[in-house]
């Protein structure tokens, strides 16, 4: 009974579909059977301990296969095929380019690696304060790169023609807004997740430049594996840290984007907010680990089942610190709505508990 009351939930017609995949939008409730309220949040309950104690990914997972990489002469070659109008010796002139911008990258990720180390993380799991620090420490190396004579800031005006940044200005908004939501003003619980974010920025800033400096639609989605692997950032991640951090980075991306499809992207000038909406989904989801609300009603205030300190932090604005801005911030309430129901905020934050019929 419990399974085929979860099936009928999920395919009743008055619940939004796309609540299911993003939780962007109200779920009805007033159909739902109390049976399935009591199996659903059973699911939740083991879903949250699961999550708490399943084990990051050992280093003895099997190999995998080498990825094949683009690098600056595929780039060019697919560039050529796409019809740019860069002429030969802009072409290479914007090779030099991508290789002085990839040095900022392979800085960013060996000072990944650096402090790691150097805070002596072991596991996935990290504090605020350290992820405070990762992304502080992050932010300075990368800047000292980008700045130094003779590096990028420095060189591409003398390498880049001004028709080969006018893509690029359009976007800076669009790079400024997510690096600062992301990273800038991100509290992360996992090195996992803090790499992710990293890497989903600097895949769009990179996509971003590459079209730009070309002029035409080409991308290299495998510059940040010919990153990483210059610089040896995994094996160097998975001694200091005794996991098999690459795996569980993957992890996670498969998860947002079977549960949060399309919230890793960064916001388009114009649209809704989806890099901030990926960082609050993931603090709240973060303050809930191995809360069990099993047998609660789901149309019942969240605030009913929170205690008085999580209620302060989901409801009210905060001063929170700033490692990287080295300040304190004020923080937005991380849900805006104080009289939530318990049903509707397991659909917006824990999509997957309606997948309990799999358990």
């Amino acid at each position: 009974m419990c399974i085929s009351a979860i099936q009928r939930t999920l395919n009743n017609p008055t619940i939004n579909p796309v609540a299911k995949g993003v939780g962007l939008a109200a779920v009805a409730y007033a159909s739902v059977p109390a049976a399935v309220a009591v199996c659903t949040l059973y699911g939740l309950s083991k879903i949250l301990s699961r999550e708490k104690s399943a084990p990051t990914p050992s280093l003895s997972a099997a190999p995998r296969s080498p990825v094949p990489l683009l690098g600056p002469a595929g780039v060019i070659a697919n560039a050529r095929k796409l019809g740019t109008p860069c002429e030969e010796a802009q072409l290479l002139k914007t090779e030099t380019v991508m290789g002085i911008h990839d040095q900022i990258e392979e800085v960013a990720y060996k000072a990944f690696a650096d402090i790691v180390e150097e805070l002596g993380i072991k596991g996935d799991a990290i504090t605020e304060e350290q992820s405070g620090k990762i992304l502080a420490y992050i932010k300075k190396q990368a800047h000292v790169e980008m700045y130094k004579k003779g590096g990028y800031i420095a060189k591409r005006g003398d390498l880049l023609g001004k028709d080969q940044i006018q893509f690029l200005l359009g976007q800076v908004g669009k790079i400024i807004h997510d690096r600062d939501t992301k990273l800038t003003d991100a509290r992360y619980h996992s090195l996992s997740s803090l790499l992710l974010a990293l890497d989903d920025h600097n895949a769009a800033v990179k996509d971003i430049l590459i079209k730009s400096w070309f002029r035409c639609p080409v991308a290299d989605p495998t510059h940040l594996d010919q990153v990483k692997e210059r610089i040896r950032f995994y094996d160097r991640t998975n001694a200091s840290l005794g996991i098999d951090l690459q795996a569980a980075v993957e992890r996670k991306a498969e998860f947002w984007d079977r549960y949060f499809p399309g919230l890793r992207d960064a916001t388009e000038i114009g649209q809704a907010d989806r890099s901030a909406e990926f960082v609050r989904i993931l603090e709240v989801r973060n303050m809930f680990g191995g809360v069990n609300f099993m047998g609660k009603n789901l149309e019942a205030p969240l605030s009913a089942y929170v205690s008085i300190n999580t209620a302060e932090r989901l409801f009210q604005p905060r001063q929170v610190p700033n490692l990287v801005r080295r300040a304190d911030m004020q923080a937005t309430p991380l849900i805006s709505d104080s009289k939530i129901t318990l049903g509707t905020f397991l659909r917006h934050y824990f999509p997957e508990v309606f997948e309990a019929v799999s358990l």
